[in-house]
């Protein structure tokens, strides 16, 4: 997307609306967890891989959103309703961060 964008690329905020937020002490049992849920569409591996889900301790769903904005770019992020709770421990951990 991107590099469609062009010269405007770095002037536009890009945006990742999160679709899943769980907070565990073992990431890899809960991502097993969504895959199970997800009906075999997605593999753990994708599950943990994924900008739309952030499953983990509050210091590894940070470095996930670190990790992503990197890689993608995104600078504006959105969680749905039910993870505002869970999430806000997050968000409190990146601006420590920055």
């Amino acid at each position: 997307m991107r590099n469609h964008a062009g010269a405007r690329a770095e002037d536009i905020e890009w945006h990742l609306l999160v679709q899943l937020v769980v907070e565990t002490d073992d990431r890899r049992a809960a991502a097993n967890e969504i895959a199970d849920r997800l009906g075999g569409t997605l593999s753990v591996d994708d599950v943990l891989g994924t900008p739309y889900v952030l499953v983990g301790t509050v210091e590894e769903m940070a470095e996930q959103l670190r990790s992503h904005r990197d890689r993608y770019g995104f600078s504006y992020i959105t969680v749905h309703e039910p993870y505002l709770e869970v999430f806000a421990p997050v968000i409190r951990r990146l601006r420590e961060q920055s």
